[in-house]
C-alpha cells in the first residue's frame, strides 16, 4: 500500500511559497551582513548582494526544510561578526 504524501513543503506549491518567503528574510539579514563586510573590508560590488539573495532563494527552494538552519546561522555569524 502506498502513501500519499500530504506534506505541503515538497510541493512545487509549498517549495515556491517557502523560497518567496524566505525573500522577506534574506534581503535584510544580507544586507545587514553586506554592510557590516563593506564597512570592515572595503567597498565591495551590489551584485555580491544580489547573488547572495538569488542563491538563498534557490537553496530554500531546492531544501525547504534546512532553510531556518541556514538563516539561523547566517544571523549568528552576523551577531558574531557585529561584536
Amino acid at each position: 500500500m502506498r502513501r500519499d504524501r500530504t506534506d505541503e513543503e515538497l510541493t512545487l506549491t509549498g517549495r515556491a511559497m517557502t523560497a518567496l518567503g524566505s525573500i522577506f528574510i534574506s534581503v535584510p539579514v544580507l544586507g545587514l551582513l553586506w554592510l557590516l563586510l563593506n564597512y570592515l573590508l572595503g567597498e565591495l560590488s551590489i551584485h555580491v548582494l544580489v547573488w547572495a539573495v538569488a542563491g538563498l532563494t534557490v537553496f530554500t527552494f531546492l531544501f525547504p526544510r534546512a532553510a531556518p538552519d541556514l538563516f539561523a546561522g547566517l544571523i549568528d555569524a552576523l551577531f558574531k561578526i557585529g561584536r
